[in-house]
């Protein structure tokens, strides 16, 4: 095929949002920023970064061609060249597929996903999963530790306790509490 004309427009073949976070201490920094230096290890343990959206163009020229898993590689590739102790992501239940791919990818549904840790929750209250692939142990250890206490507040609160203290995602992270490092 002949390639287009000098600034002629081309399609976006696959996009991707993503932001550093701190799960812990909701300390984030945006993508736009770099990270040189953090107040504690243990700031550090609970770094994430966080990918919002994940998007591949559905067209033959990219379907199972593997545009996905890179995006996912340049993701992780970013997080540890940052410093970051792994990589979460949120997917909608009502997608198998995406569901089935981030399986494929090493990629596991994290104990603070509200569909492990909120098991008062109605079958439909929680539209979405916290996917994550967590290479540091320590961070483990301070996410799985984090979806205890969710999971404690659940059983006493039905819920309540888990919203209030860590906001209701509707899918996506409520960062309105976040604070930008300098």
């Amino acid at each position: 095929e002949d390639a287009p004309a000098k600034g002629a427009a081309q399609d976006i073949l696959a996009f991707m949002h993503y932001r550093y976070e701190i799960e812990e201490d909701c300390l984030m920094v945006s993508s736009q920023r770099s990270v040189t230096t953090l107040s504690s290890d243990a700031d550090r343990c609970c770094q994430q970064l966080y990918i919002y959206e994940l998007q591949v163009a559905q067209n033959e020229a990219t379907r199972r061609k593997g545009l996905g898993k890179h995006m996912l590689l340049l993701a992780e590739m970013i997080a540890k060249k940052s410093g970051m102790s792994g990589v979460m992501l949120t997917c909608q239940r009502a997608n198998a597929a995406a569901q089935a791919f981030y399986t494929s990818c090493k990629y596991a549904v994290d104990n603070i996903s509200p569909g492990k840790c909120d098991p008062s929750a109605e079958a439909d209250e929680y539209d979405y999963e916290i996917f994550s692939k967590v290479w540091d142990p320590e961070a483990r250890s301070v996410l799985d530790k984090r979806a205890e206490v969710a999971m404690k507040a659940n059983m006493e609160g039905g819920g309540a306790k888990m919203k209030a203290e860590f906001g209701n995602r509707e899918g996506h992270m409520d960062t309105s509490r976040n604070k930008l490092l300098p």
